[in-house]
């Protein structure tokens, strides 16, 4: 089966955010086997929370742009 190149590129943007996500995981995975305070952790949480969406709209944004200006108009070349 082969993906046209705007899947793949769609995929290499998604497989991004879902790298960044984990890292924010396991940084919130850390964090919660360092801090005793629970208060302080729920501020790590909401600041988590933001990062990852965040993340998701800024990967989603590039994506699109890369989409508009670079893979649209290759594969119209091709």
């Amino acid at each position: 089966m082969k993906l046209s190149l705007r899947i793949r590129i769609l995929l290499f943007f998604a497989a991004i955010a879902l790298g960044v996500i984990a890292m924010i995981a396991v940084g919130l995975w850390l964090a919660r086997a360092l801090i005793v305070d629970a208060a302080a952790f729920d501020a790590f949480i909401q600041g988590a929370i933001l990062a990852v969406v965040g993340v998701c709209l800024l990967v989603g944004v590039i994506a699109y742009l890369f989409d508009a200006h670079v893979a649209r108009p290759i594969e119209a070349i091709a």
